[in-house]
């Protein structure tokens, strides 16, 4: 552990001699069982005569939480507005919870065995010597395309998750846990009413705010692709900069139709913040992982493991220990075309026609019309009628079915049982309108990049952090109207608002075509890829058919796409995972 700050905690039932730790803050007692809690930032615990607490994340430092549980109890949890993962004590009633935020930057898991309960941020913390993959997890894993940090399961049996957005409490040692109450992102309906230059000043506060708890006072390096989103970053930085802050872009010279280094030099002039470039000429899909830098648990983003490395290696050469990405963005700030169906709902058939005639002025080119997007994501919606993508590129999961079993996974009926559940859990997600309702789901979904970077990061002592993943900013912009968002074809409409003036008076956003890439390395490196796949103990086990899996790589290859993207990315995560972890299934 490091500049990445995690915590553990651990009760012992028989009462015997807890863990030796350097890190150990304190001991408690509890069910009339010894109990400690470690870690190496000793500012993340703090106690009274009724209370223990300790908390990792941004925006929120343990004496404010007791301060809060003093005056309303657990009930004031309902109340974080941080992005954090906290374990509390109670020494009163003998209870303790265990709370992850819905944003789910910080993951947070436990285990219990005949005689000890245990915790960690930090999954391998309680993984043993005697560990096995878990079936269940890697059934979900590729229904869900890798997003599976909104269930219990971990990769390892007998491990869990404290899911995002939950809090859970123990009673007892001798009872399983039950979840105290759900904590979901909400919108703020006085926000609808302010004005455009309200909503501007409302946005850059929190924004600003947003960046300055995840900079803590640190010079960082700023990941710069030269898009809309890491250079408003920049931009808005540029306000309130700290003294040794850079720029850094990933260039690319052999394949030059990634390369974004022009505007981002563009950018960083204009913000007077010094501009670097690390040369990143490698192809996703690598199985070298250095094995200390192997994720806590597989993911899509382990495919771009090589893309990652560049950024840290340059951090820790410098030494910065804090890197700033623009990740979560287009998340956040694309919106989505579902307001036309609330437009509809609310009686303004006129105004839902003429912004599905500007929504298919974007895309015209594919033949996607005005009776599309009238019927696609106004009417169908609102009528509860599936839907599915007249083409690959169309697939939105805002009106499409949002997970399905793959193409190499076979249709069991114990599959489609996780399917249904795991969509109902997602749909369970619900907000006062369908656009908002929408944007609300994918918010839930946004987290694939953390468990890859904190991989590097923690060797490194270096942690990569992500401003537009902050929850009060989040459910600020979660409550704006769409206007604010998109209109027609026009998108990220807000940043361009508040941010515009201060950007290059030429910039224009361009972003590689890094998609190109995914075919390029299946086509040079086949012969690998094929035999992490073919020789994966996921085929061994039966997750996946090996024949299935070969013929869906092999249309991926010849340029056919199959299934999406997510899928490619979460299959080959997953075998890469598994064979850089070297764990057997149970």
């Amino acid at each position: 552990m490091g500049r990445i700050q995690d915590f553990k905690g651990e009760v012992n039932n028989n009462n015997s001699e807890l863990n030796v730790s350097d890190d150990k803050l304190l001991e408690f007692s509890i069910w009339n069982s010894n109990g400690s809690i470690a870690s190496k930032e000793d500012s993340c615990v703090a106690e009274n005569e009724e209370y223990v607490v300790v908390v990792k994340g941004k925006g929120l430092i343990p004496t404010d939480l007791l301060e809060m549980l003093k005056i309303s109890g657990i009930a004031s949890l309902r109340r974080i507005k941080a992005n954090c993962s906290v374990a509390i004590i109670n020494k009163i009633t003998q209870q303790l919870v265990l709370y992850r935020g819905p944003i789910g930057r910080y993951p947070l898991f436990w285990t219990k065995s005949l005689n000890k309960l245990l915790w960690s941020t930090y999954l391998d913390d309680l993984v043993t010597d005697q560990a096995k993959l878990s079936l269940a997890y890697f059934k979900r894993y590729f229904i869900t395309m890798g997003y599976v940090d909104s269930w219990s399961e971990t990769p390892y049996e007998n491990v869990y998750r404290v899911p995002r957005g939950t809090a859970i409490i123990f009673s007892s040692f001798d009872t399983d846990p039950t979840i105290l109450f759900n904590d979901s992102l909400q919108i703020s309906t006085e926000v609808s009413n302010f004005k455009e230059h309200d909503v501007v000043d409302g946005y850059l506060h929190y924004l600003n705010q947003s960046l300055s708890r995840h900079k803590d006072g640190e010079d960082s390096v700023f990941q710069c692709s030269g898009g809309l989103d890491s250079s408003s970053l920049i931009v808005a930085n540029s306000l309130n900069p700290t003294s040794k802050d850079v720029a850094l872009t990933l260039t690319f010279e052999k394949y030059d139709y990634c390369d974004e280094r022009e505007n981002a030099m563009k950018v960083a002039e204009a913000s007077t913040i010094p501009w670097y470039q690390v040369l990143g000429d490698k192809l996703p899909f690598s199985h070298h992982i250095l094995k200390e830098h192997v994720p806590i648990e597989p993911g899509p983003d382990v495919s771009f493991y090589p893309w990652r490395t560049p950024f840290f290696e340059f951090a820790k050469q410098h030494g910065y220990s804090n890197i700033i990405s623009g990740y979560g963005a287009d998340d956040l700030l694309l919106g989505n075309f579902c307001f036309i169906a609330d437009l509809i709902k609310s009686g303004k058939i006129f105004s839902a026609f003429k912004q599905a005639y500007g929504s298919a002025q974007r895309y015209k080119e594919h033949g996607l019309t005005v009776a599309w997007f009238f019927k696609s994501y106004g009417l169908f919606p609102l009528l509860k009628i599936p839907q599915k993508a007249p083409y690959f590129g169309a697939w939105d999961p805002t009106i499409h079915q949002r997970y399905f079993i793959p193409s190499f996974v076979e249709d069991t009926e114990e599959n489609q049982y996780l399917l249904q559940e795991s969509l109902r859990t997602i749909e369970s997600i619900r907000l006062p309108s369908e656009y908002s309702t929408q944007l609300a789901r994918n918010m839930s979904l946004t987290f694939h990049t953390f468990a890859s970077v904190d991989g590097i990061g923690r060797t490194l002592d270096i942690e990569e952090n992500y401003p537009f993943l902050d929850r009060e900013l989040v459910e600020f912009v979660m409550s704006l109207p769409n206007k604010y968002l998109i209109q027609g074809s026009n998108r990220k409409i807000i940043t361009t608002w508040a941010l515009g003036h201060k950007f290059p008076k030429d910039y224009s956003p361009v972003q590689g075509d890094f998609y190109k890439l995914t075919f390029e390395s299946l086509r040079t490196n086949w012969n690998q890829i094929v035999e992490i796949v073919s020789n994966s103990p996921l085929c061994d086990v039966g997750l996946i058919s090996r024949k299935k899996a070969i013929a869906f790589l092999e249309s991926w290859k010849c340029g056919k796409e199959v299934d999406s993207t997510q899928t490619l990315n979460a299959l080959l995560g997953a075998c890469i995972w598994v064979e850089n972890k070297g764990v057997s299934f149970g």
